[in-house]
């Protein structure tokens, strides 16, 4: 309810800015992206700019954006694990592309500094939040949630940078959608054994369902970017445009709150995996056992993100490189 509630005021809000941009638009009367990006350098840029507040906090809602990001760590920990994969992997991606093609009308507007700003912001503020309350958290899942908040800061960090930067953002959407996924669906698999969300009461997992314990910390190795992660890619290119541009306090911000965000993950993820075993769970005492399908994609999805940070095919960067142009 707290998830319905909430997204319905953020595409209430984005509804808002929609109107805005026709206001913007003049007498163009069309709102086909190719109309929009053709015709941008004719649009008012107050009401342009104006616009593009109302939906990226109304859109940014549903991608999970902070300030705006309150539904998603209670919404994760109580869906069942599959529909957190998918809430993870295609919900906030399918977000950050509509927030994505309103800010190329914003570029062809030449108001990319004012759009730029914002998505740094919020970018950052995302980082933040997570790194604040994922040090504390005691139920993985809603751990998972606020990792998702992370990464979707990392997107929009990327994309304001532009350049090598709008490339980062690409991959890490592929790479966050693999990894993410597979981390959701093996949470799962520890609640079907375990009975249990709190981290202190899942101990040796590794002992306990050696597949999922192993899933568990591939999973962990790469949400950390750790390589060869993919998000090891899509991160050290948002670093490296950090650097180039300049903006070295920036840069040393966003490093360190990954640092923050990988040790609080980290703790969590080695106590659940390599403790001892405390009792024996209580799935296993009610006699649950996993099958193989259980596992299964969780590997396929590791295996792409981790073959994708070792080798990416010719046509694979292409893809990305024609998808950030005009950005």
């Amino acid at each position: 309810m707290k998830y319905v509630f909430i997204c319905s005021i953020g595409i209430a809000l984005a509804f808002v800015g929609i109107i805005l941009l026709t206001i913007a638009t003049g007498s163009l009367n069309s709102l086909y992206y190719v109309d929009l990006y053709k015709n941008a350098a004719l649009f008012n840029p107050f009401w342009l700019k104006l616009s593009f507040v109302f939906i990226l906090f109304g859109i940014g809602t549903k991608m999970g954006l902070a300030p705006v990001h309150f539904w998603l760590p209670d919404a994760h920990a109580e869906a069942p694990s599959p529909i957190s994969a998918l809430l993870s992997a295609s919900l906030l991606n399918s977000a950050f592309l509509m927030i994505l093609v309103v800010f190329g009308i914003m570029v062809a507007a030449g108001c990319s500094s004012y759009a730029r700003l914002m998505l740094i912001v919020m970018g950052f503020l995302s980082l933040f939040i997570t790194a604040v309350f994922v040090y504390h958290i005691n139920n993985y899942k809603r751990m998972l949630a606020y990792s998702s908040i992370e990464n979707m800061g990392i997107l929009v960090i990327g994309t304001a940078l532009g350049g090598a930067g709008m490339v980062a953002a690409m991959i890490h959407l592929v790479g966050h959608s693999l990894i993410k996924a597979s981390f959701f669906l093996t949470s799962g698999n520890v609640l079907d054994l375990y009975g249990t969300k709190k981290i202190k009461n899942v101990t040796g997992l590794l002992k306990t369902d050696k597949m999922t314990g192993w899933l568990w910390v591939l999973s962990f190795i790469g949400i950390a970017a750790l390589p060869p992660s993919v998000l090891f890619v899509s991160e050290f290119l948002i670093v490296k445009t950090l650097f180039m541009q300049g903006r070295f306090i920036l840069c040393a911000l966003f490093l360190l709150l990954l640092t923050i965000i990988l040790y609080g993950i980290g703790k969590a993820v080695v106590s659940m995996a390599f403790s001892p075993v405390e009792k024996e769970p209580d799935g296993l005492a009610s006699g649950v056992k996993l099958n193989w399908m259980m596992y299964a994609p969780q590997l396929v999805m590791l295996i792409l993100a981790f073959v994708l940070g070792v080798y990416m095919p010719e046509q694979v960067s292409n893809l990305f490189a024609g998808a950030v142009v005009g950005f």
